[in-house]
């Protein structure tokens, strides 16, 4: 009978787990004993396993970097306008999220995320449920298709939260408001706003100098420190680079309480 290959170590998998292939070789095949298994798990850990990749725009498109990838604001947006958001989804947000759960794992001893397939994976099975249901005439019908939204809106929360997590542990300022998230207009604002900070992140943790993004230097709420809505809205310095030298608003009701 033949042994039973050596175990192989799957870095891989969540939680580093280990995991063991068992294979039997055929007498016929001349690869040593183990070898299949070996190969097998280390070509998981080629696809799963954030890698040491240098911040450049092949990386920032398609790799899970460890530390995380820089992917500054412009380029988000360039990527995703013409591809109709499309990249935004399976691009920037299952990288993203993919590389923030990796670093929680392995700086923090557990991720409060979900991983790139495990945010986009239910969101995209949550829309499909109701074209599904209705197709099929249960109850609900369509009205199913909002467990996806209401996901991906979950782990949005999640995703800001975690964001400002990683500023307060290096001794620095939040940069989001969370609860923006559920006012229309203002959570456009802190989804910009995340992507600049997540980024910006990033290039500290790799010992890097971050470049000017044009579109943060266009438009300074983006990249500005926290500030609150009354701020916003009286403040038009931070509309547009354009009002930088315009007066704030005097108006009692967008002054602090």
């Amino acid at each position: 009978m033949a042994e039973r290959p050596p175990l192989a170590t799957c870095l891989a998998n969540r939680g580093r787990r280990s995991c063991t292939r068992t294979r039997r070789t055929p007498p016929e095949h001349s690869a040593p004993r183990g070898f299949e298994a070996q190969v097998s798990c280390i070509v998981g850990q080629a696809a799963l396993q954030p890698k040491k990749v240098p911040t450049e725009l092949a990386s920032q498109l398609t790799q899970v970097g460890s530390p995380g990838v820089p992917r500054p604001l412009w380029l988000v947006i360039a990527a995703s306008i013409p591809t109709a958001l499309f990249w935004y989804g399976a691009g920037y947000k299952m990288l993203a999220e993919e590389e923030l759960y990796q670093y929680e794992v392995e700086q923090l001893g557990g991720a409060r995320g979900f991983g790139g397939p495990g945010t986009m994976g239910p969101f995209i099975i949550g829309l499909a449920l109701g074209p599904l249901t209705a197709l099929l005439g249960l109850p609900g019908g369509a009205s199913w298709g909002l467990v996806g939204f209401v996901w991906i809106y979950f782990t949005q929360y999640l995703l800001y939260e975690r964001v400002n997590e990683l500023f307060e542990a290096r001794g620095l300022p939040p940069p989001l408001h969370v609860w923006w998230l559920i006012f229309p207009g203002f959570n456009l604002l802190s989804g910009l706003r995340q992507v600049h900070f997540l980024s910006e992140f990033w290039y500290k943790e790799r010992g890097e100098q971050a470049p000017d993004d044009p579109v943060v230097k266009f438009f300074p709420f983006i990249g500005a420190d926290r500030y609150t809505w009354r701020e916003f809205l009286r403040r038009p310095a931070l509309w547009c680079e354009l009002l930088k030298d315009v007066p704030d608003v005097d108006n009692d009701f967008l002054k602090e309480p």
